[in-house]
């Protein structure tokens, strides 16, 4: 009787287990900087970059960086392209590390397959020109819609060099010269004439049919024997002679 109703406990726990669900971690390919310069006595920002967010969607990320404090110094960190809705990021100093955090809604999350920045570094430059220091990125934890941080990524750490002013920096490609668009000399278009109306010839002996042009010979030759021959009485009459 005793082992039936362990075996109904045990299925019944079994049961429950099942019900829960299970939710994965948030992961990214990769957590990095890129390779950053700056000139010396100056101010410098650097990006740190998610790539290609996947399993879950990420609502929270916290890391580690250390770097050579004689070469930069940090100010202050910014939200990136990726966390612009999130709360404001915190930075903690540990050591001769920082720790930065940052939080977000879960409707501001970062969905799967989403690459960019996720935190703005800023920088005081205190080195001379010349030195360099690796910034190094570690301790990568991302956290998902439901509070599991057991999330990370391969991280990825860039080198700061700084440089004296004037100088070209590393690895920038030289401007390549534009293009120049061929020139089409102008064409000179007449303008459009506006369409007249032709010009009526002049009526010529030719241009007429025999027949008419026979009657008007007539009428004209006739003409002045008629008006010589025309008499005009007192009471209006008019008589011509034959």
């Amino acid at each position: 009787m005793q082992n039936g109703r362990i075996n109904v406990v045990a299925a019944v726990m079994m049961m429950i287990v099942a019900a829960v669900p299970v939710y994965a971690s948030a992961s990214a390919d990769e957590f990095c900087v890129d390779g950053a310069w700056g000139y010396e006595g100056s101010y410098a920002t650097v990006p740190v970059i998610i790539t290609n967010v996947h399993d879950e969607p990420v609502t929270g990320i916290e890391f580690r960086i250390i770097f050579d404090s004689n070469v930069i110094s940090l100010s202050h960190v910014e939200k990136g392209d990726l966390t612009a809705n999130w709360s404001s990021p915190m930075m903690k100093k540990e050591g001769g590390s920082y720790v930065i955090g940052i939080v977000g809604a879960t409707s501001d999350a970062i969905k799967s397959g989403e690459s960019g920045s996720v935190i703005i570094l800023n920088f005081s430059i205190v080195g001379k020109a010349g030195n360099e220091t690796t910034i190094e990125i570690s301790d990568i934890k991302l956290v998902n819609g439901t509070g599991d941080d057991s999330g990370t990524a391969h991280a990825r750490s860039g080198i700061f060099t700084v440089l004296s002013r004037g100088e070209t920096p590393p690895q920038s490609p030289s401007p390549s010269p534009r293009s120049q668009p061929a020139v089409t000399p102008p064409t000179y278009t007449p303008p459009a004439q506006s369409p007249t109306s032709p010009t009526s010839p002049t009526p010529s002996l030719k241009s007429i049919p025999p027949v008419i042009a026979l009657l008007i010979l007539l009428i004209t030759a006739t003409l002045p024997s008629l008006r010589r021959g025309r008499r005009v009485y007192a009471d209006g009459r008019r008589v011509y002679k034959r």
